[in-house]
């Protein structure tokens, strides 16, 4: 059994409780789920593993992994938090699992990769991730003003912790980073990765494999993405124009800008701001 989560849902998420259940047939499903035990026991099957859950467990339940979980006394109740990728941050969108959007989104944050697969396996939260996952369920099912950037923020803190669990090993060579605080600092300009190795007497058919293999996006894709990142920012927080904010970021081609936005956001960049 698949189950797909409707696209009408507020920014591709949802919390929600489920109270003294006895069981969930096996199914798969094209989205991220986090699930949380509150109270109770069960028996699971996720993917290929099996075992028993018990309060405080949580676990990742990864795109296209088929699980499910019986209950014989009826009394497990968990906390579920269904999400997209690009929940967490526009330019996850179309990221395929849960291990990618670690290493794509936190390596940034962290300049680490993890270990092994965060998905398909059971942690033992801390009480501090109990109170997460509980704070993300009020704030969801409250819907007060800004509530779902604090789902976003919690929910982040949660796969933090999750990596965390993991463990993590440094994973950018010194040239990758070196390359990536080029961008950070002049990503207005018209960047090169040629240009760039050039100057730093770098070969570029080796450079523009490494960059690639270490941060898993192109030099063009990285250079790209910062760019739309910081217009999603200036669209969310300015008055600017859009043309205004399409030069602030590097474009000049307000025709270009427009596509790239939209193939990023799935929105026009008037259609976003107004969102």
């Amino acid at each position: 059994m698949s189950y797909q989560l409707k696209r009408d849902l507020e920014n591709a998420v949802q919390v929600m409780l489920l109270e003294n259940e006895s069981a969930a047939v096996r199914h798969t499903h094209n989205f991220l789920e986090f699930v949380y035990v509150v109270s109770g026991s069960a028996s699971y099957h996720l993917g290929k593993f099996e075992g028993t859950l018990t309060p405080g467990d949580y676990f990742v339940v990864d795109y296209n992994t088929a699980h499910d979980y019986l209950s014989e006394e009826h009394d497990l109740s968990v906390i579920n938090c269904l999400f997209l990728p690009e929940f967490v941050h526009e330019t996850m969108k179309g990221v395929g699992s849960f291990n990618e959007l670690c290493e794509r989104y936190f390596m940034r944050i962290t300049g680490r990769k993890i270990n092994g697969p965060a998905a398909n396996q059971v942690f033992k939260g801390s009480e501090k991730t109990g109170e997460l996952f509980r704070d993300m369920l009020n704030e969801y099912t409250e819907k007060n003003e800004g509530c779902l950037q604090v789902v976003r923020f919690l929910l982040c803190r949660i796969i933090i912790e999750t990596v965390r669990a993991v463990g993590s090993r440094k994973n950018i060579s010194p040239v990758t980073e070196e390359i990536i605080n080029v961008i950070e600092k002049d990503y207005v300009k018209k960047l090169s990765l040629g240009r760039i190795c050039k100057e730093m007497h770098y070969s570029l058919p080796y450079i523009s494999a490494l960059f690639k293999k270490e941060t898993g996006f192109s030099f063009t894709d990285y250079l790209q993405n910062r760019r739309l990142e910081e217009t999603c920012r200036l669209l969310r927080e300015t008055d600017l124009p859009v043309s205004a904010v399409a030069e602030s970021v590097g474009y000049q081609n307000l025709k270009f800008f427009g596509k790239l936005f939209k193939r990023f956001t799935g929105l026009s960049p008037r259609e976003y701001r107004k969102k």
